[in-house]
């Protein structure tokens, strides 16, 4: 989406036709929002300093050379699994926590008719 911290944006949606508040069901709307963070970044920052402290400790040098580039993979798949499940109950667009917006599929934009990408 190419949002910064402090950056303000407008956000273009179309609530769905199944839309819990009848009078929102199917209507355009437009919010103005200031960016206060981005997870993402954070979480892959998070998943690589943890591969980075795999990558340095003494057991990783008795892994061998074909599997080191595995193993490191795996660290921060998991790492980044474990940072975004730390922060699944945080609000982090608009109303919506990390783990509505995964389950709604609202995901680094919008997803909805008219929306962002």
């Amino acid at each position: 989406m190419g949002a910064e911290i402090g950056k303000e944006v407008e956000v273009n949606v179309t609530f769905p036709e199944d839309y819990h508040a009848e009078n929102l069901k199917g209507k355009a709307a437009t919010f103005k929002c200031t960016v206060t963070a981005i997870q993402e970044k954070k979480a892959d920052k998070f998943a690589e300093n943890a591969a980075n402290a795999a990558r340095n400790s003494a057991a990783f040098a008795q892994i061998s050379a074909e599997d080191q580039a595995y193993y490191l993979d795996s660290i921060r798949k998991d790492q980044n699994r474990v940072y975004i499940d730390s922060i699944s109950s945080q609000k982090v667009f608009l109303w919506n926590t990390y783990k509505d917006c995964k389950s709604k599929e609202i995901n680094l934009g919008l997803d909805l008719k008219g929306g962002m990408n």
